[in-house]
C-alpha cells in the first residue's frame, strides 16, 4: 500500500447491525459489475471530511444511516483507470432510508460477507471491522 504517498480521495463505510446471532455486515453491488459485492464508497466532496463522505455514500448507495465509530484503515487500488485512496470507517446501522441508486443491498453474517467479497484487501477491512465489533462488545 502506498497510501502514505497519496492523498485520501475517497471514503467508504463498513456498516454493521447487531443481531441475536452476531453482527451482520452491509454489502452493495458494484456499479461496474452487478455481481461484485463491495462496501459503499465514493469521492470526498469539497468541504467534506472523509468520515462525512463515508456516511453520505452509505446513505446514497445503500439507503442506510449509521453512526460512525472510527477508521478501519486506508486501501489503495486502481478503479476506473485512476488510483483510489480510500479510508474506510466502521459504522453502526441506525435506520433505513430511501435510495435512488438502484444497487442491490445485502446484510450478511461475517463468514458469508467474507465469501461474497472478491478483493483480498476488502476482506482485510472486513476482518478489522469484525475485530472492532468483537472488542467493543457491540455485536
Amino acid at each position: 500500500m502506498r497510501a502514505g504517498r497519496k492523498k485520501i480521495n475517497q471514503a467508504g463505510a463498513v456498516a454493521f447491525r447487531p443481531t441475536p446471532n452476531g453482527p451482520e455486515f452491509l454489502l452493495v453491488t458494484s456499479n461496474d459489475a452487478a455481481r461484485s459485492w463491495i462496501f459503499p464508497k465514493g469521492h470526498i466532496e469539497p468541504g467534506e471530511t472523509p468520515v462525512q463522505a463515508a456516511v453520505r455514500e452509505l446513505a446514497e448507495e445503500a439507503g442506510v444511516t449509521a453512526a460512525p465509530l472510527g477508521s478501519l484503515g486506508v486501501l489503495e487500488f486502481k478503479s476506473k483507470g485512476e488510483w483510489a485512496v480510500v479510508e474506510y470507517f466502521l459504522c453502526r446501522f441506525t435506520r433505513s432510508i430511501p435510495t435512488t441508486e438502484g444497487r442491490s443491498v445485502s446484510w450478511l453474517p461475517y463468514r458469508e460477507a467474507n465469501d461474497a467479497i472478491v478483493h483480498d484487501d476488502a476482506k482485510s477491512i472486513l476482518r478489522s471491522a469484525m475485530k472492532e465489533v468483537q472488542l467493543s462488545h457491540i455485536n
